[in-house]
């Protein structure tokens, strides 16, 4: 579990990617980050065996081959205003809205929003930063040609919402499964969608955060 940092989940931002993108930067204390590491080091240490062997498999000792690499964890540590780093890390988690399939075929995706409870959300009440979130993430180790590295990246397949930070700028939360969680009124279990597409260089996985 996290805390939400300008966090896109009611609309995709198309500031930066026209198709929009589903964004949801979390912030971890040191103590959460330290669990996470190990995890992710799992992940990008498998991930690239697996695409070093897809990419270098017949030819795995060329000089390009011996000089793949594996990009840094993605957990950054946090700064303040001033550049003195706060002892929290973040990961940032995101999901393409639309797109368009190879054979040309648009496509658009959600991401689901649920209460503490495992129920869906519907109407998603607005989500700010601040609020206590749970991401349930495709986990993707992907090869990046031009540095000739493998690196990790994460789509949102859905979001939990633990403790609510809503319009009104105050934290809205209810007792239940989860001390202080925020409950809704819908019933569908958590679960993912089927929106999500695959990537040719790309090994997946899946993770809590």
């Amino acid at each position: 579990m996290g805390t939400a940092r300008y966090p896109h989940l009611n609309a995709p931002d198309t500031k930066w990617v026209e198709e929009g993108e589903y964004r949801c930067p979390l912030i971890f204390t040191e103590e959460v980050a330290d669990q996470l590491r190990p995890k992710l080091e799992e992940f990008l240490d498998k991930g690239f065996d697996l695409l070093k062997k897809e990419h270098y498999g017949d030819a795995p000792n060329t000089a390009k081959a011996k000089r793949l690499s594996k990009s840094d964890l993605p957990l950054k540590a946090v700064e303040d205003e001033e550049g003195n780093e706060t002892g929290d890390y973040s990961l940032n988690l995101k999901k393409r809205a639309s797109g368009t399939k190879k054979d040309g075929t648009p496509w658009k995706a959600k991401v689901n929003i649920f209460d503490s409870k495992g129920k869906k959300l519907l109407p998603v009440p607005s989500i700010w930063g601040g609020s206590k979130l749970r991401v349930d993430a495709d986990v993707f180790a992907f090869f990046f040609p031009k540095d000739n590295t493998i690196g990790l990246t994460f789509e949102i397949m859905g979001v939990q919402v633990i403790e609510l930070v809503s319009g009104s700028g105050e934290r809205e939360s209810a007792f239940g499964e989860v001390d202080g969680g925020y409950v809704g009124e819908e019933d569908p279990g958590f679960g993912r969608d089927d929106d999500s597409t695959d990537d040719e260089d790309s090994d997946e996985a899946s993770a809590d955060f």
